[in-house]
């Protein structure tokens, strides 16, 4: 017997970053990935439990003069994207705009997250000139069919 008839779309992209809470709202679900001028490199996390609230609240980010920051976000449905540039390094990097808060941000890798069968990773570097509370993140993903799509919206806190 026939329990359920319909169709279904099966898209090569449809970009989703994960979130703290789960929601696909929020602080997303990665790491800060800091290097000091030095070279050091160290890992922050983004989100927080606040048991007063109930709830995961953002990490506040400080930035140290000197210091470059990247987001390491985890997620689904970006790997699909095309290959462009023919660096695989870089993965389909080429193919994810990303904005943090009113800036553009630098995508160094989108692609396959290591060891992880389905999930995808964005390494995203922080500008500059960016600060704020309540940050939002736009992810935006070019399926090269002339498709522009966009992820659930994410923020963080950076001082």
């Amino acid at each position: 017997a026939v329990a359920a008839q319909g169709e279904l779309a099966i898209d090569n992209v449809a970009p989703s970053i994960f979130t703290a809470d789960s929601s696909g709202q929020g602080v997303p679900s990665g790491w800060l990935l800091r290097v000091k001028s030095s070279g050091q490199q160290s890992y922050e996390s983004l989100a927080k439990f606040d048991s007063t609230a109930g709830r995961f609240v953002a990490n506040q980010i400080k930035r140290n003069a000197g210091d470059k920051l990247f987001l390491v976000l985890y997620g689904t449905g970006i790997r699909g994207a095309s290959e462009e540039d023919g660096d695989a390094g870089n993965g389909v990097a080429e193919s994810v705009d990303v904005t943090i808060g009113t800036r553009a941000a630098k995508v160094a890798f989108a692609g396959p997250a290591p060891g992880f069968a389905g999930l995808d990773q964005l390494n995203i570097e922080i500008p500059d000139n960016v600060s704020g509370s309540t940050i939002v993140i736009t992810v935006t993903v070019s399926d090269g069919e002339g498709h522009v799509i966009r992820s659930n919206s994410i923020t963080i806190s950076l001082q």
